[in-house]
């Protein structure tokens, strides 16, 4: 097959759109947060525990990019050695947010991969729900949903 010369430069723009494209997902903001791991000694708080949590952290706050800057996280067994209850392991997460300061949420389950992911999930909700409240536009936007119709709360029969 033979391609003329504006057919090479319009593959080669779509090629370096491409690149562009897979460069800048390839350099997210994710990159940035820190993720820290502090376990006690009868929990697991080896590599791979570090590698899953950092994995969890950043699948479920990479969206908020660069506004989390750290999210520290603490293992605890509750029980130590002795095994009274299914929901042991207890995981703290705290991640720091630009401008508006730490978000803790805790999660207890059976074990610490579980403690973590259901932790992250807490987390995710709680620093969604505080950027939101400190957001500027979102406070104007339910400023103006309430002053727009005074009306709005009231029923027909009330007057």
């Amino acid at each position: 097959m033979v391609h003329t010369a504006r057919q090479w430069l319009l593959m080669a723009a779509y090629l370096q759109g491409a690149l562009r494209v897979a460069n800048r997902h390839q350099n997210t903001p994710r990159e940035f947060m820190q993720v820290l791991l502090q376990a006690d000694p009868n929990t697991d708080g080896r590599h791979t525990m570090q590698a899953h949590l950092e994995a969890v952290v950043k699948d479920a706050l990479g969206r908020f990019g660069e506004r989390i800057t750290r999210v520290e996280a603490h293992l605890s067994d509750a029980h130590s050695v002795l095994k009274a209850s299914p929901d042991d392991i207890h995981c703290t997460l705290e991640a720091h947010v630009v401008g508006i300061g730490p978000v803790v949420v805790k999660d207890h389950a059976g074990n610490a991969h579980q403690a973590i992911d259901g932790a992250a999930r807490k987390l995710k909700r709680a620093v969604a729900s505080d950027i939101e409240k400190h957001d500027p536009r979102s406070q104007r936007a339910r400023y103006e949903a309430t002053t727009a119709d005074p009306d709005a709360g009231k029923e027909s029969g009330d007057d």
